[in-house]
Formats: structure tokens, sequence, C-alpha cells
């Protein structure tokens, strides 16, 4: 995957992610870690965190 093609999957990432109470198709690893970063700090009621953090330990 190319930087240019990897910044617009980041991208569209962003425009999805600001919903705490939404739950997120996590597409794989990478949005995995991409959403723990966005969503660090929010505690344990975001829903997208606690989806991602399962992603990664499993």
């Amino acid at each position: 995957m190319t930087a240019a093609a990897m910044r617009r999957e980041a991208d569209l990432w962003d425009l999805r992610a600001c919903d705490c109470a939404a739950d997120e198709h996590i597409t794989g690893p990478r949005h995995a870690r991409f959403l723990l970063g966005v969503h660090s700090g929010h505690g344990g009621a975001c829903r997208p965190y606690q989806a991602a953090l399962r992603v990664v330990r499993s």
C-alpha cells in the first residue's frame, strides 16, 4: 500500500471515528491501533476503544 493510499484510508477512519457510542467495524490491526490512539483516555464507556482493544489483544 502506498503512502497516499494509507493516508486516504486514515482520513476515512478519522471521519467515522468521532462517536464514542457507535459500534465500529474494525477492518484490521492497523485500524484498531488507529482507534486506540483516537479514543485513548475516553474511559470504559467508549465502544470503539473497547472494540479496538479486543482486536489488539487477540
